[in-house]
């Protein structure tokens, strides 16, 4: 396994590794909250960052289910429908995208 340039996020004894490597954002971005998508090893993941102090929205284009497996908060677990997410203030979030 290459580790060199890698990011390691660690979540309830699992380890993700997210290469570095180039990236785009998906749907709307703004200064306030924008999100791109990641994969590794052929896991599909969104990650989706809110910068302001309000609830924001993510415009990501995507539909479907997602579970969140990495949050700047303690109370978020589970899966969501990504056309009804909601970020919290300065919240961010990484999910695995399903299908």
């Amino acid at each position: 396994m290459k580790r060199e340039a890698s990011r390691l996020w660690w979540q309830t004894g699992v380890v993700y590794q997210i290469y570095p490597r180039s990236y785009r954002t998906v749907g709307e971005t703004t200064d306030e909250c924008f999100s791109f998508p990641r994969e590794a090893e052929g896991q599909r993941f969104l990650v989706t960052l809110n910068f302001s102090n309000q609830e924001k929205r993510p415009h990501t284009g995507l539909s479907g289910k997602a579970a969140a497996r990495l949050a700047t908060g303690l109370d978020r677990s589970g899966t969501t429908e990504l056309d009804r997410l909601v970020l919290k203030p300065h919240e961010g979030l990484i999910l695995e995208l399903e299908g």
